[in-house]
């Protein structure tokens, strides 16, 4: 009974670790995508229309990345601009922002968010491999475990964003 209660225990204790490494691992890149984000928004230059007001940071979906967002860096300030975060549960209520995260639940929407702002020059960001093909300019990936992103000049010309070169040297690919 106490070699049954011992493997038990080791199970249990091994089960609790993988999810507790997981978890971890899980919160470092929604640490890293926080930081990268706000890279972002600080290493762009958007055209001088959208260099005034809020400067808004919009979340398609649930994540824990909006959290960590909003902890980090809502109402501090980007330049002269106030950082607003916001979060949509649906493609219908999202509104002009700057930077559009889209989460891999609505990864389907990619292109509908693209051609929708086209002309508000938003910076889409997708969550899920193979959307910079859709439109967005930039798609976070994870190579080797390492978060990384994937960056599209081409789609961020089409709108009008100019990507600094120090953005470029993050990415894991370039377009």
């Amino acid at each position: 009974m106490r070699y049954f209660t011992g493997i038990l225990l080791m199970i249990v204790l091994l089960l609790f670790t993988t999810r507790a490494g997981i978890a971890q691992t899980q919160d470092t890149h929604i640490k890293v995508k926080s930081m990268y984000v706000y890279q972002f928004a600080s290493l762009v230059d958007w055209p001088a229309e959208f260099k005034k007001g809020d400067f808004v940071i919009g979340v398609l979906g649930k994540t824990p990345l909006f959290d960590e967002l909003v902890l980090k860096y809502a109402n501090k300030m980007m330049g002269s601009q106030a950082i607003k975060i916001k979060n949509f549960a649906t493609a219908s209520e999202v509104t002009t922002c700057h930077i559009l995260i889209i989460t891999p639940e609505f990864s389907d929407k990619v292109a509908d968010m693209v051609k929708k702002f086209k002309s508000k020059s938003t910076l889409v960001v997708s969550e899920k491999e193979g959307k910079l093909k859709d439109g967005a300019v930039i798609n976070f990936v994870i190579s080797k475990n390492k978060q990384s992103f994937e960056l599209s000049k081409t789609n961020a010309n089409k709108i009008k964003l100019v990507i600094g070169t120090k953005i470029e040297g993050y990415a894991s690919k370039i377009e």
